[in-house]
């Protein structure tokens, strides 16, 4: 599987029906959506956001950069409702809050049930991420795995799986076999010229890891 973490809104809700696909939205969204605005309680995605609206580089060891990620943090933080990684699907469809940081499959969920929701894919960048398959080394029946994952990357089956989990796959052939509420959902099916938003996932460096801690720790203080 692989997936975006962005954010959903409820078009129904936002002043003139739909907002900028601009992190903006999110970060200094208008002033009827102050307190209806919720965060994921995730250091590494609110760190990414701030960092691609602002045009830095996501794995910076610049104490300076981390500065002025924590602005913005921390001058969104008042119109936040909260911070919560759990319920996002629940929470937008009881209509709790109009605006959640959310993965995109999570989108596709809610909007089974909220259909005026809106997934957006921020101009400035979108963390992209993967759910992947291994074979541990030293597994006991490795030609049993290997023959499993040439079942499971079938077209047909991985595309079970997507029905299932409400994310894509990487699978060429298998959009023929998804459910059509998947395969039309542009929150799951991203459109092409979205592509060059995508910013894959990177194992940053320590010191990069430790300025976003601390930039965590500060704005949930």
């Amino acid at each position: 599987m692989w997936g975006t973490t962005g954010f959903s809104y409820d078009s129904e809700r936002v002043p003139g029906g739909k907002l900028e696909e601009s992190w903006k939205s999110f970060f200094e969204p208008p002033a009827e959506l102050n307190g209806q605005v919720a965060a994921l309680n995730d250091e590494i995605e609110l760190w990414n956001a701030a960092a691609f609206y602002l045009g830095l580089d996501q794995c910076s060891e610049s104490t300076e950069d981390a500065q002025k990620i924590l602005a913005v943090l921390e001058k969104q933080k008042p119109v936040l409702a909260m911070y919560q990684s759990d319920g996002t699907i629940e929470r937008m469809i009881a209509k709790e809050v109009i605006m959640h940081q959310q993965w995109n499959g999570a989108a596709h969920r809610t909007k089974e049930q909220l259909p005026s929701l809106v997934y957006v894919y921020p101009k400035e960048g979108i963390s992209m991420w993967q759910d992947n398959f291994v074979i541990p080394k030293g597994a006991p029946n490795q030609e049993g795995a290997k023959k499993f994952l040439a079942w499971v990357m079938k077209p047909e089956n991985i595309a079970q799986a997507s029905n299932f989990t409400g994310y894509n796959n990487a699978i060429e052939g298998s959009a023929e076999f998804m459910d059509e509420a998947l395969s039309s959902d542009p929150a799951v099916v991203m459109p092409n010229e979205y592509a060059d938003r995508l910013r894959p996932a990177r194992d940053c460096s320590q010191k990069t890891r430790e300025l976003r801690n601390r930039v965590f720790t500060r704005l949930k203080k």
